[in-house]
């Protein structure tokens, strides 16, 4: 895969992980309701921790805060694709790759985004743009 198709994956990646925090979003829900299932405060004894159901509890304990880390993570990728956008200096270029890979719009909704210009000129913007990402990722690499 060559540098520039590996850029467009890249930005891709800002609404695949919304995909992912939504559904991780779901399943945190779901975990929410079955603990609040499980929940035996003010109980008259402590749980035997050989229980079944401590260990029940434990364990949706523990699948939380792995979702809650994976959706972290997903967040920080969400922000340094925002971050690598906006550093763009040239306006019409940070704004067609805002429509494109932020907002998730069609070309031709971002046509409409843009009146003024055709769909060839925002392609020709769009690769000056994904080229200059490039590039800034190799000063970065310096």
């Amino acid at each position: 895969m060559n540098d520039y198709k590996r850029k467009i994956t890249y930005l891709n990646r800002y609404n695949v992980a919304k995909s992912h925090i939504d559904m991780m979003t779901d399943e945190l829900a779901e975990l929410y309701d079955l603990q609040s299932k499980c929940d035996f405060t003010g109980m008259p004894s402590t749980p035997n921790i050989s229980d079944p159901v401590y260990n029940l509890i434990e364990t949706i304990e523990r699948k939380i805060e792995t979702v809650q880390n994976e959706i972290a993570a997903l967040i920080i990728v969400r922000e340094k694709i925002r971050e690598d956008i906006g550093a763009i200096r040239n306006a019409h270029m940070r704004k067609v790759l805002f429509c494109k890979y932020i907002l998730g719009l069609s070309w031709k909704e971002v046509c409409e985004h843009m009146p003024g210009f055709g769909q060839n000129t925002l392609y020709k913007i769009h690769n000056q743009a994904v080229k200059l990402l490039i590039e800034n990722d190799k000063q970065e690499e310096k």
